[in-house]
């Protein structure tokens, strides 16, 4: 584990392994997608119940570098919600009569931007972060996981029956605490060994469910309590971690422009296919994950679009 490096008091510091958490969540997330291209089989299910943790590990992660300061992380998140989110309604809506209003209203009000639900879900549990730095985070480890305990069995219950997007939240909120916990929680021998087992435990009993409730959406919901101990053990394993590679930070600094394009670059190399074989899962992910890393490395190196802080 690398030591903390001298930061001011309103910036965390980030640690190798959340480099690495970033890069493995986004090759995840674009398997993820793949995954739906490939013919329904105990191999899709597999790779679904080892991936699926990845969105509420970047919330865990966004937890873990909870900010003091709303400002700063708002002033990163506006540019991408004002920019990605109107283009990707655009793009994904081109062959409809465009609205302008219609527009504004099935982005804000309904949240139907897709896979970039993610912003709007970071947005809001911004807004809320000076309340929790004030009243939360300062409880004793017990009340902690309580309350943590309490907020995940609420978004069991949520289920996502709200379709307003200002409470996309309130299913997150458990992962967004949990992450800020377990990023100042010592990861022993004998923790880490037993996040390897809940992990793999979580992995067969999510198959089991799939195969006993015939694939029901509830299993798929990142509320399900199998995969919020997926995310809980998977983040530790991470945690404890001592991988090094120059290259990593690099990566990582990418994987944000990974999430945005890859529906897009998945569209376009797969031109309107349906399904593909499933050896080219694999081949494609990688594919399609250094495609949009490289899209975004030149974005960053284009003035105009670092200026306006796209990726």
């Amino acid at each position: 584990m690398t030591s903390r490096s001298k930061t001011n008091s309103t910036k965390k510091p980030i640690y190798d392994w959340i480099y690495l958490a970033r890069i493995i969540g986004s090759l995840a997330v674009v398997g993820l997608h793949l995954n739906t291209f490939i013919a329904a089989s105990w191999l899709r299910w597999s790779l679904i119940a080892s991936t699926i943790w990845a969105v509420p590990v970047f919330i865990m992660i966004s937890g873990a570098l909870m900010p003091k300061s709303l400002s700063r992380r708002l002033l990163r998140l506006l540019p991408l919600i004002f920019i990605w989110l109107p283009a990707y309604y655009i793009y994904s809506h081109q062959n409809q009569v465009f609205d302008f209003w219609q527009m504004l209203t099935k982005i804000f009000i309904y949240g139907e931007v897709g896979h970039l639900y993610f912003f709007l879900i970071l947005v809001e549990l911004a807004v809320i972060t000076p309340i929790i730095n004030k009243y939360i985070l300062n409880l004793a480890g017990f009340k902690m996981v309580g309350l943590i305990g309490a907020l995940a069995l609420l978004g069991v219950f949520w289920n996502n029956r709200s379709p307003y997007a200002i409470t996309f939240f309130i299913p997150y909120l458990s992962y967004y605490l949990l992450g800020n916990y377990l990023n100042q929680f010592k990861i022993s021998t004998q923790v880490l060994l037993a996040s390897k087992i809940g992990f793999g435990l979580s992995i067969i009993s999510l198959l089991i469910a799939i195969w006993l409730f015939d694939g029901h959406g509830f299993l798929f919901r990142h509320s399900n309590p199998l995969i919020f101990t997926l995310a809980a053990t998977g983040f530790m394993w991470l945690k404890a971690t001592k991988f090094q590679f120059s290259k990593v930070k690099f990566v990582s600094n990418l994987t944000l422009g990974v999430y945005i394009l890859h529906p897009i670059l998945i569209d376009l190399v797969l031109n309107g296919q349906t399904q593909i074989p499933n050896s080219w899962l694999i081949p494609l992910t990688l594919l399609i994950f250094t495609a949009c890393a490289t899209i975004t490395f030149l974005l960053k190196k284009n003035p105009l679009t670092a200026r306006l802080g796209m990726v």
